[in-house]
């Protein structure tokens, strides 16, 4: 797993799935919505630390034979858009 979400030399570069893929070409407020998704990434985070979400699982909305935790979500979530940062300053 962390071949595809923490960028490297030894990085897998997939296709995104058929429900995602990315714009060819982006407009100016690309930006302004990445920043509003993460403030209600942080008021999520915030509420769910009231609850075990290393228990709390849930169907992967890709590919739907694959369960996560709570935890394991926000974990990628969040690294994968670090990644997508780094990719675009580096």
């Amino acid at each position: 797993m962390k071949k595809v979400i923490e960028p490297s030399a030894e990085s897998i570069r997939a296709k995104a799935p058929k429900k995602i893929v990315p714009a060819s070409r982006v407009d100016g407020t690309v930006m302004e919505r990445f920043l509003a998704g993460n403030q209600k990434l942080r008021k999520l985070i915030e509420r769910a630390s009231e609850y075990d979400v290393n228990r709390i699982r849930f169907r992967n909305p890709f590919m739907r034979v694959i369960r996560f935790t709570v935890g394991t979500g926000f974990a990628i979530v969040t690294r994968h858009q670090h990644r997508h940062l780094l990719r675009r300053s580096g």
